[in-house]
């Protein structure tokens, strides 16, 4: 396309979003942060309708738990009546495949919009990011992951908690929900989006109930199974199918009890400075492909230790061919434990051992390179040990 008429695009499409009107809504948390938020928020909402109002081209990527799917939903409660694409993203990295499928799905469309929702704003992402910029896409991201600089500099629109002083508990389908509530989304469904998504990413800012619990686990289960369609109109069919709900409810719970018992077989537990530290090997009881995955798994240990001793300060540690995941408890994190800060620490010192990394305090993982497992785990432990001495 000439630049001239790129210029005039862009000038339509911010004529557009400045002639939006957005709804005012209650926000399902009404704190500081939120507050600080909110102007972003109904920019992100004239962003959209003026999108649709342009009938442009649009994809939402959303990242594969309850969380993600639940931003998903959010985003899709708006931009559905556009036919906009929804396509999971079993990763929380943009892969250059990614960018070079999405180019090549919203390539013939004219100023093409992609929206990343729960992931997209890290390091690791930003060669994907900068292929869908060289073919002049406009960028999209929700996430409530630290977001990185290199990332930050190529996204056009970054909607993070971390902008305004907040960090990684306002989950981002909770973020995606209050947007689709400017947009004129029901407040109702989409207050039960950010509970099922704040349950999903055990975010301290709310109190789940057992309805919520259940929600979450079903998105988590259909999220990581091959057999279930993973595209937005089937999560949310799903959520309202009653005789679907329950199946796969009852399947996640069965299987993450059995989890549960087979993976005390792997438990190694050290006393290491204040902390509780539990080494799981998660390649004895987890199969690649199959639920609970990796993440989920090192969840259920967590959640058991929790239910021992509630107050205590623990760490789970799962390790497995290729991964290391971290959970932490609140009382650790109150005693100066960041599994955040632990991964930043080994990026620095083990420049080889690490593909990828990253999340919040407390709940974080790894990719590592083959045969880096032992060296980052001892590597793990003695920095865990210099950070309690401090």
């Amino acid at each position: 396309m000439p630049p001239e008429n790129i210029e005039k695009g862009k000038a339509l499409i911010k004529k557009t979003e400045e002639r939006i009107n957005t709804k005012e809504r209650k926000p399902f948390i009404p704190d500081g942060v939120i507050k600080k938020l909110k102007p972003g928020m109904r920019a992100f909402s004239r962003k959209i309708l003026a999108a649709l109002r342009l009938k442009r081209g649009m994809l939402i990527r959303f990242h594969n738990d309850a969380d993600g799917v639940c931003g998903g939903l959010a985003i899709w409660s708006i931009a559905k009546q556009g036919k906009a694409i929804g396509i999971q993203n079993d990763s929380a990295v943009y892969e250059t495949e990614n960018a070079l499928r999405d180019r090549g799905i919203l390539g013939q469309s004219h100023f093409p919009l992609v929206i990343l929702v729960d992931f997209g704003a890290n390091d690791e992402s930003v060669e994907g990011l900068r292929l869908l910029k060289e073919a002049d896409f406009e960028i999209i991201v929700i996430d409530h992951h630290p977001p990185s600089e290199k990332a930050k500099e190529i996204i056009d629109c970054l909607l993070s908690p971390f902008n305004v002083g907040g960090g990684s508990e306002y989950s981002a389908g909770y973020l995606c929900a209050e947007i689709a509530k400017c947009s004129g989304s029901s407040a109702r469904e989409m207050d039960e989006l950010s509970r099922t998504s704040l349950t999903g990413d055990r975010s301290l800012l709310y109190l789940p109930k057992e309805e919520d619990a259940k929600r979450a686990l079903v998105l988590d289960y259909m999220s990581s199974r091959k057999e279930f369609l993973h595209t937005l109109e089937f999560y949310g069919n799903a959520l309202k199918d009653n005789s679907l709900f329950s199946s796969a409810y009852s399947e996640a719970r069965d299987k993450m009890e059995e989890a549960g018992r087979e993976s005390k077989r792997y438990r190694k537990m050290k006393k290491v400075g204040p902390f509780s530290v539990c080494f799981v090997n998660l390649d004895g009881f987890t199969k690649k492909g199959e639920f609970p995955s990796k993440g989920k798994a090192i969840g259920i240990v967590f959640d058991d230790l929790m239910l021992e001793n509630p107050t205590a300060p623990f760490v789970a540690i799962g390790h497995g061919a290729g991964i290391i995941n971290f959970r932490v408890s609140r009382k650790a994190i109150e005693t100066g434990f960041s599994a955040l800060r632990l991964i930043g620490r080994l990026k620095k010192e083990l420049l080889t051992g690490i593909e990828s990394g990253g999340g919040h305090h407390a709940a974080a993982s790894m990719r590592i390179k083959k045969g880096f497992e032992r060296i980052m785990l001892d590597e793990i432990e003695n920095l865990i040990k210099s950070e309690a001495q401090k």
